[in-house]
């Protein structure tokens, strides 16, 4: 019993590792117990309790007949790991309103821009957006996702929006963007999740659709609201 429940353990860390290294997933789902087992050189019966216990901490969802899918949540979980954050500890803290301040600005703002952006200007906004999906350390991502919203708020000149979001990303400096490791190196799973989520605004907005953009920004920010719920 000792053996089978270290062999499970085993099996765990390793499915947990390539998780995190993004090097088992087709966009949130993850193989079957029989390649699983062939990819991490575990057998069957450990995979499918290292499996159980990911379910039972609420970091997967297995769909009878469709596959075991990875949960939003997780990819939180994991971002929350790398930097030493505490859900509870962030769920009161500013970060929530400002969420909620962005929710009743942004869709707005990324629909504006939408209307006017410039081949330049798209070109600049590209640009940012490859910066975060190259961040190897924690902070660089956090400051580099902040940096691209920044740089779609200068787009509209608007002082108000601008001011609004330069205040924004003011007190989450300061904050350190409630992370306690801030200079820890990011999981690639996070940092692709992230990137795969916003490049949806970007290529609204580069497209000059003015809705779709609204759309776009409004179903992220409402995405990072749920999840801090779950």
């Amino acid at each position: 019993m000792t053996d089978i429940h270290t062999n499970s353990d085993i099996a765990l860390t390793k499915i947990k590792t390539l998780i995190t290294q993004n090097k088992l997933l087709k966009g949130n789902k993850l193989p079957n117990e029989r390649l699983l087992s062939e990819i991490i050189n575990s057998k069957r019966a450990h995979v499918r309790n290292a499996l159980l216990i990911l379910e039972k901490e609420g970091l997967i969802t297995r769909k009878i007949g469709n596959g075991t899918f990875l949960n939003q949540s997780s990819i939180q979980f994991i971002e929350f790991k790398d930097a030493g954050i505490n859900k509870k500890d962030i769920q009161s803290s500013s970060f929530l309103k400002s969420i909620e301040a962005r929710m009743s600005v942004e869709p707005i703002v990324c629909s504006s821009v939408a209307e006017n952006i410039s081949k330049a200007e798209s070109k600049k906004l590209k640009g940012k957006l490859d910066l975060i999906k190259k961040s190897k350390i924690w902070l660089d991502f956090k400051v580099r996702t902040y940096d691209f919203f920044y740089c779609i708020y200068l787009l509209t000149n608007n002082k108000y929006y601008i001011h609004f979001f330069e205040e924004v990303i003011e007190d989450r400096k300061k904050l350190n963007f409630d992370g306690k490791y801030i200079q820890n190196k990011v999981s690639k799973i996070v940092v692709i999740n992230s990137y795969l989520s916003i490049i949806k605004i970007y290529d609204a907005i580069n497209k000059k659709k003015s809705e779709q953009s609204y759309n776009a920004s409004k179903e992220y920010l409402s995405s990072i609201l749920v999840s801090m719920h779950l």
